[in-house]
């Protein structure tokens, strides 16, 4: 950071503002995140509000976001600090990693951690992947659906007509996955779901419901729209004398029965307004116009022809009657009951899963961490409150994703919502499939003041844009003020909404904004449409590289190279692909965000099938494929004569006989191999993979490959998986393993977009969604032409936050399937929120462009631009109801841009020039070209016949070369204590337990916890009285948990207190228990082996001492043991280097020397001295 970053007077607003809760809407490229990072930076550094970094709770979406504002945070304090040496700043730096800046599920994990005891979950919980949870559903639904079939409700069959086919039961299991998971994102899931079929009253008129208001609601909206066309029809008629004494008769009746049809959607009349669309009536046109001026003629009956198609769209909507609607909600309302019992039958049994595996999602820590903070009814819990004092200010970031359940979470950490700071963007709220709730955004943009510097709460508009060049601004204001409004889209893009461009650059000869508009062949398929797409674009690039323009960096031109492009994808799935290859093809390099052929790439196939063989050799398939990989190296015939050594056994036994027979290469296999399972018994997984990566040679291995840098990136992006996976944690091999091949199973790929930083010489191919928060010089819009997703018009259950939910009636007498109003205003409903969010998508899109913006669409040859005629006003405004009813982006920027003075191909099927065009701020390019296969250029190979001296001489140095620190590869740069036990007890003591899935080893591991939870809590006077007393206290006050309380053996506890070593503890003048240490060792005391300087290395030893207690000036140590072990010595051997690092740290702590330490064996009731 070198200098200081000039602010804007609101960004200066919304820096400094006090006094109680802001809000800032933030438009994109606005800088929120400067700021924020700021306001965060002057709050610590205040010292008349005197805030600690642990009084500030900042909220981002995303781990990475997180990590870079606490960075920019300290990198602001340093400089600050480099500036004025002020020593309260230094402080302040010191004390940041104290800080919660982090996710919100990070926050929720921490808090319920730290409050396990109140959550009802152990303290060492895990976070299920989504393939375990999937796995975890699975298996709760199945069991909740079995006891349905078997009861005796008499709903039981009208709810299996409904959702069951004549394969599966499929549909009823989907319908409850998606109510469930719906219901996660309120705060208080059951009752949510309770409600829903309350909203079945047969008794309330359907006007009344708000499904009817939904329905009339569009069908208002509709009317307007076909009205607007009619009057544009009028007034196209009467130009030509001709034209409007044939066509207004009829016009002006429909316009009539338009008129009628509005007035008794005002007035609520159900029954009216389902009559007149049934009957709506279309006189026909006169035939008198054949000489009438032909564009005028034409244009007038594309207009009524497109209000004949709204009217019948609407009557398709098959709308019931009110007495249809009675007996509909009467037929229903039982099997909803049904459905919504076995919904929460089924939250139950998958939470007694969960707890009985000790992992839980994000959506159950969120939901654990409301009820610790707020009660049933919405009060305040102790906790809270106390979380309300601790926390001066609470800062959120990209506010427009969250949900109920997240909002009720920031209300109760506040002081009752009064010193909050909201940030973020609605238009770029883009995550309605996780259940965002961009309505909260809205309300309160629409009920808080403009910011005055007096009242509160308030809020600030950021709308200068620092990211893109003035031409991007201007289109996307241009588009998005005709195409976004309140009645489509949530939100009226006017002046408060529009960017203002206020970034620095330079003139450019290159065009700035490009539609461009290909053609293909009659009659070409989607796929084939894509693949030609994807050649054209990987062209295009190819030549506007070879061109040579410039591009800004920092205060310097540049030529444009591959890594500024960015291909930004609606739907990757089918479509990213064909990029990747014609890129490829033409040897351009490329990288995606996401891979769903991740699992399928040899290298990452080569390290599940090791993984799975080191877990059970025994697998014939997946040892043939490690044996084949070049690691290895077998060809075919030496795995057939391995075959052969062992027709009958598994491969794995043929391989022993054939190393026993002295076979070379089957020796050295079995001599590694042996050496990864004695590694993998005491690794946990990410080490293991390490270990396995440096072993096996595979990034050398892979370097020799094509696309060598994708694959070791997919290396890389495996060993965060298994990060992810382990939560920080050892994590086994078999439950690994486990879980990669559910996730190879489902076909999913592995996320790598956190890496693509890394990789500025390469065209991204990624989602609009994983796009937000970035930027690139050029963007490219790409498949703009594939059409909305409109699945849930074919949905037999819809779920809509307002209109809750929506079912068809199936009529098994009859044989018949109704649409109910139910139904058919969550369809409704369901297509205004789908529709605006893709809004907003694009929106993302176009505004992750800093100095080039191409937007791709395709069609057929055949295909014309009429379709925009009938979406337009005369001044270019596009109807909000021909906006919802548009099926791609192709429609929105076509019609968005039709009336740009530069978009003349766009207006050709205009004869009547009836659209105005007025001055625009930025000049745009339309080109059209024809699709067709293109032919990568031929490849020149040229050879040089004689090495250079130098660059041998070098590359045989390089090989040469021995790294000084080799010794260090298996030295870990921190340890625990306890791990250190395991190194000797791992060759001496590997035996002596049973296998996991053969032992209780699950219940020792509890038991052991809960006494040393009791051992840590208890008043240790009163337990050596009465222990059980004294645990049955900490269990009402809720610091034990009754599965805790039960596996305590009290006799064991009370032997101990009556013990010499357990008397001196009572009479001790001063006890530590559960003393955390971190300190350093040398690795020459850990590791054996080791040369003197990598001896003389620094190691962090962290650990937790159980007790230590002061006898006089002498330090006694304590060390807790519940192992089955029927041997004192054995117990010391196995422990002595945990105990000496104990030692030598508490040594170093309390600056005093450790005179006596004590293993005491609860098992053997009885105490060794080390």
């Amino acid at each position: 950071m070198s200098k200081k970053i000039a602010f804007t007077e609101d960004q200066n607003n919304a820096v400094n503002a006090k006094g109680g809760t802001l809000f800032v809407s933030a438009a994109a490229g606005s800088g929120k995140t400067a700021v924020l990072t700021e306001r965060v930076k002057r709050l610590l550094s205040d010292e008349n509000e005197s805030i600690s970094p642990d009084e500030l709770l900042v909220v981002t979406y995303t781990r990475a976001a997180a990590a870079e504002m606490r960075e920019k945070i300290a990198d602001a304090l340093r400089l600050e600090v480099s500036q004025t040496g002020n020593k309260r700043l230094k402080k302040q730096l010191l004390l940041l990693p104290c800080a919660d800046i982090c996710t919100i599920d990070s926050f929720c994990a921490k808090l319920v951690r730290e409050n396990f005891h109140l959550a009802d979950v152990m303290p060492d919980f895990r976070m299920l992947s989504e393939q375990e949870e999937f796995g975890f559903e699975q298996a709760a639904a199945n069991e909740v659906l079995e006891q349905l079939y078997q009861g005796e409700e008499e709903d039981i069959s009208l709810l299996l007509d409904l959702f069951t086919n004549e394969k599966s039961d499929g549909p009823l299991y989907d319908a409850v996955i998606k109510l469930y998971k719906y219901s996660q994102s309120y705060p208080f899931p059951k009752k949510w779901l309770l409600s829903l079929s309350d909203m079945y009253d047969p008794d309330k008129p359907i006007s009344e419901t708000i499904w009817g208001r939904t329905v009339l609601k569009d069908i208002e909206q509709g009317i307007d729209y076909a009205v607007s066309l009619s009057e544009g029809a009028l007034k196209t008629a009467a130009r030509d004398e001709k034209v409007y004494e044939n066509y207004s008769f009829a016009i002006n009746n429909d316009l009539s029965q338009l008129n009628n049809l509005n007035n008794l959607v005002s007035e609520g009349d159900w029954a009216s307004v389902v009559t007149a669309l049934r009957s709506f009536n279309f006189e026909r046109l006169g035939s008198g116009a054949k000489k009438a001026e032909p564009n005028l003629k034409e244009n007038a009956k594309k207009q009524r022809d497109k209000v004949k198609d709204i009217i019948k769209k609407l009557s398709d909507y098959q709308l019931p009657s009110q007495s249809e609607h009675r007996e509909d909600v009467y037929a229903l309302k039982p099997s909803i009951k049904l459905l919504i019992n076995t919904v929460i039958s089924f939250y139950d049994k998958l939470n007694e899963i969960k707890k009985e595996e000790n992992s839980y999602s994000f959506s159950d820590i969120l939901h654990k961490s409301i009820s610790l903070l707020v009660g049933d009814k919405g009060e305040k819990t102790p906790l809270s409150k106390a979380l309300s004092e601790k926390y001066k200010e609470i800062l959120i970031d990209e506010y427009q994703d969250t949900n109920e359940a997240q909002d009720i979470l920031f209300y109760a950490l506040s002081k009752d919502g009064n010193n909050i700071f909201f940030v973020g963007d609605v238009k770029q709220s883009i995550y309605g499939f996780r259940n965002a709730m961009p309505e909260l955004f809205l309300r309160k943009k629409e009920s808080m003041p403009m910011y005055d510097g007096v009242a509160f709460p308030s809020q600030i508009m950021l709308d200068r844009n620092f990211r893109s060049r003035k031409t991007i601004c201007e289109c996307v204001n241009h588009i998005f003020s005709r195409i976004m409004s309140k009645r489509m889209g949530e939100l009226d893009y006017d002046k408060g909404e529009r960017l203002v461009a206020a970034a620095d650059y330079p003139p450019s000869s290159e065009s700035e904004v490009e539609l461009i508009i290909l053609n293909a062949p009659t009659g070409t398929n989607t796929q084939d449409m894509i693949t030609l797409e994807a050649e054209y674009v990987a062209e295009y690039i190819e030549k506007a590289v070879k061109s040579g323009f410039s591009i800004k960096e920092k205060n310097n031109r540049r030529p444009v190279r591959f890594g500024d492009f960015c291909i930004l994808l609606r739907v990757n799935k089918g479509v990213s692909t064909a990029y990747y290859n014609a890129l490829k093809k033409r040897d351009i390099p490329v990288t995606t965000a996401s891979d769903s052929h991740f699992f399928s790439t040899r290298e990452i196939s080569f390290i599940h099938s090791l993984l799975r063989v080191i877990d059970n050799p025994l697998l014939d398939v997946p040892l043939a494929a490690v044996l084949m990989f070049p690691v290895f190296g077998f060809s075919a015939d030496d795995l057939a004569n391995v075959r052969i050594a062992g027709r009958e056994e598994p491969l794995f036994t043929g391989l022993c006989a054939r190393a026993e027979s002295g076979d070379k290469k089957a020796s050295c296999f079995i001599e590694a191999f042996t050496g990864f399972r004695n590694e993998a018994s005491r690794l946990g997984i990410v080490d293991l993979l390490f270990y396995l990566f440096d072993e096996t040679g595979i990034f050398s291995v892979v370097s020799a490959m094509d696309h060598a840098q994708e694959r070791r990136r997919n290396l890389l992006a495996l060993l965060n998986l298994a990060k992810e996976y382990t939560g920080g944690k050892e994590g086994s091999i078999s439950s690994f393993t486990l879980f990669l091949n559910k996730a190879c199973a489902g076909g999913k790929g592995v996320e790598q977009s956190s890496l693509q930083d890394s990789f500025e010489h390469e065209v991204k191919i990624m989602s609009i969604h994983k796009s937000k928060g970035l930027e690139f010089p050029v963007v490219i819009i790409a498949n703009c032409s594939k059409k909305f997703n409109d699945k849930f018009t074919r949905e037999n259950l819809l779920i809509d936050r307002k209109t809750g939910v929506g079912i068809l009636r199936r009529d098994i007498a009859t044989l018949s399937k109704y649409k109910t109003a139910s139904l058919i205003a969550a369809q409704l409903s369901t297509e205004q929120t789908e529709r605006a969010e893709a809004l907003r998508l694009l929106y993302v899109a176009m505004t992750r462009a800093k100095e080039k913006l191409v937007m791709l669409c395709s069609k057929t040859e055949k295909s014309d631009f009429s379709f925009i005629d009938n979406m337009i006003d005369e001044k270019g405004g596009v109807y909000p109801f021909a906006v919802r009813k548009a099926n791609s982006f192709y429609d929105w920027i076509a019609a968005g841009l039709v009336n740009h003075p530069d978009a003349e191909l766009l207006r050709v099927t205009d004869k009547t020039g009836r659209i105005e065009i007025p001055e625009s701020a930025f000049s745009l390019k339309i080109t059209t070209d024809n699709l067709c296969e293109k032919e990568a250029p031929e490849k020149s190979l040229e050879f040089s016949s004689k090495p250079d001296r130098e660059t041998t001489q070098l590359i045989d140095e390089r090989i040469s070369y021995v790294y000084p620190y080799i010794s260090l590869k298996r030295v870990s740069a921190k340890r625990t204590a306890s791990s250190l036990a395991h190194d000797d007890a791992a060759a001496q003591f590997f035996a002596q337990n049973k296998p996991s899935f053969v032992s209780e080893q699950s219940n020792a591991t509890v038991r052991g916890t809960a006494v040393h939870k009791f051992l840590e809590l208890c008043d240790f006077k009163s337990a050596a009285k009465a222990s059980k007393s004294e645990a049955k206290r900490l269990l009402n006050d809720g610091n034990l948990s009754q599965e805790e309380y039960e596996y305590i053996d009290f006799s064991k506890i009370d032997k101990f207190f009556c013990s010499p070593l357990g008397i001196r503890l009572l009479s001790a003048q001063s006890i530590l228990r559960e003393y955390k240490f971190s300190v350093f060792r040398r690795a020459g005391e850990l590791y054996e082996g080791l040369n003197e300087t990598s001896a003389d290395e620094q190691i962090v030893v962290e650990g937790i001492i159980d007790c230590a207690f002061y006898e006089g000036d002498k330090l006694i140590l304590i060390d807790y043991k519940t192992d089955k072990i029927n041997d004192l010595e054995t117990l010391k051997m196995r422990y002595q280097k945990q105990l000496n690092a104990y030692k030598n740290a508490l040594s170093q702590c309390e600056g005093k020397q450790v005179a006596q330490a004590y293993i005491y064996s609860l098992y053997l009731s009885s105490e060794v001295e080390l």
